[in-house]
């Protein structure tokens, strides 16, 4: 069990931006509709002139109504902004509205119209709306699924150098979705991204060095990718990350740095992390022996439905180590990892006993 989670394969990354994050994390300062300041006089000042119809205006109010900002927060208020906005054909506004449809806010979700007005500002040649529309036909999301579609928006916008639209197409091209399988593609893509600084990309670029696919393989490097993306709070690179110092991958072993990393991902709820990190408590690696802190970090990835933690929170009621010894409890856990195809908990022997 001591070295069960460094089995784990070092994964991979979908970004699927169709929420808040999509429409801050895509909008750069060039291109971003807030206004400079947000005082009383410049809200009055921007009120008027989106009243009297100025398109980029009422986009820029219904941002201060969105964030709150010299206006007290209210997301139907935004919404309706950028409708009127939107209506007049101003792209930034038509996603911003595409956004407010995916989640929600300040009207009632509904991903046909997030869908529709995505559209129109992709049509304009805006790149975030590309990307959030590539998604909608990645996942069949207000519109009917199809990866070949996505494909063509992604590469649309990774072309206008989006570093979400970037890592998108990598992965279609790492999964063979909607596009021929090609590693050294999605490596050419992953690399594109995480030069930009996006952690996602250098999630997944490290692991690609980690794994040799689509490139040599180089533990260094892939550490030196994980440092970058965990650095930026990335729980994927963060639990990388600490697998490497776990197993001395690429860099020297320090089972207490693993911890630290382990706990990172941990904490923000990463149930392969949050797996590690018991196992660390269990085994006395890199911190001080605690069975009730190991059940503890067991129970939460066990309840996200990790088999292996599944697996281990058994064993513990089985032992009564760090709990108090319940059989039919440890039955209860070994049932739902052998369900979910964990090969260390094989049905029959488990659950014969």
């Amino acid at each position: 069990m001591r070295c069960r989670h460094l089995l784990s394969i070092l994964g991979l990354t979908f970004v699927a931006l169709l929420c808040q994050s999509a429409c801050s994390q895509a909008t750069s300062p060039s291109t971003s509709t807030a206004p400079a300041t947000t005082t009383a006089s410049s809200i009055e000042s921007l009120r008027k002139a989106a009243e009297c119809g100025d398109a980029k205006a009422q986009c820029e109010l219904g941002v201060c109504y969105a964030d709150g900002k010299g206006v007290q927060k209210d997301e139907r208020s935004a919404a309706g902004w950028y409708r009127k906005s939107a209506e007049q054909g101003f792209a930034e506004a038509q996603h911003k509205l595409g956004v407010c449809f995916t989640e929600g806010k300040g009207v009632e979700r509904d991903q046909r119209q997030a869908a529709e007005w995505y559209r129109k500002a992709a049509d304009q040649g805006l790149a975030k709306a590309q990307n959030n529309l590539g998604n909608c036909y990645r996942f069949g999301m207000g519109v009917e699924k199809d990866s070949s579609e996505a494909v063509k928006l992604y590469r649309k916008a990774a072309d206008q150098g989006l570093a979400q639209a970037q890592t998108n197409l990598g992965v279609c091209y790492y999964k063979g979705d909607g596009v021929a399988p090609d590693q050294r593609e999605a490596v050419k893509w992953f690399r594109k991204a995480a030069e930009q600084g996006f952690a996602p990309a250098q999630d997944n670029l490290g692991a690609r060095y980690a794994k040799g696919e689509g490139i040599e393989k180089d533990l260094s490097e892939a550490v030196k990718w994980f440092r970058k993306a965990a650095e930026q709070g990335n729980v994927s690179a963060q639990s990388n990350l600490g697998r490497c110092y776990f197993g001395g991958l690429g860099i020297e072993q320090d089972r207490r740095e693993a911890v630290t990393w382990y706990r990172k991902a941990a904490e923000q709820g990463h149930a392969s992390a949050q797996y590690a990190l018991g196992n660390c408590y269990e085994k006395g690696d890199g911190v001080k022996q605690d069975f009730r802190e190991a059940v503890t970090w067991y129970r939460k990835a066990a309840e996200q439905g990790f088999p292996p933690a599944q697996d281990a929170l058994g064993v513990h009621y089985s032992k009564g180590e760090g709990t108090d010894k319940d059989p039919r409890e440890a039955v209860n856990w070994y049932r739902k990892a052998a369900e979910l195809g964990n090969a260390t908990a094989p049905a029959p022997r488990r659950l014969l006993r």
